[in-house]
């Protein structure tokens, strides 16, 4: 791989391991036989004005799994766009996404981890912004 730079291990023993620079995370089996790869790639916010498109950080550099007792879900932290992909843990596939590029709350400056709780709150760290966001779960009526 490129650059390991996180890795988690799911209830059902699967290994997730972020390969930052190739833009995927890669599964293994808990005796580290490869599974398979889901690749996220990024686009950048304004492509530079002669056009050469310059990763600065990586696509996945860190994830958590949600709290329910499937995991059903990751977020996965996708710094060059700054932003955190909601991504069913299954199938791969990202089913939503969470902030933008930016200072203001809901926004990243280059999120670098991501953590849930046992109370489902999300947790996004920022590398350059300096800051922690919390993003609590409305309890359903």
């Amino acid at each position: 791989m490129e650059s390991v730079h996180c890795m988690a291990f799911a209830n059902d023993g699967t290994v997730y391991v972020c390969n930052r620079y190739g833009n995927q995370i890669r599964l293994y089996d808990k005796m580290g036989n490869f599974k398979r790869t889901f690749d996220y790639p990024w686009q950048p916010a304004t492509v530079p004005a002669d056009g050469k498109i310059e990763q600065s950080g990586g696509a996945t550099v860190a994830l958590a799994f949600s709290r329910d007792p499937a995991q059903t879900f990751m977020f996965v932290v996708n710094q060059n766009n700054s932003r955190i992909d909601i991504v069913e843990r299954q199938s791969g596939k990202v089913v939503s996404t969470l902030g933008q590029i930016g200072n203001l709350p809901g926004q990243f400056n280059q999120p670098h981890s991501v953590a849930v709780d046992l109370r489902n709150n999300l947790y996004i760290v920022e590398n350059r912004g300096r800051r922690i966001h919390k993003f609590t779960q409305k309890p359903n009526p």
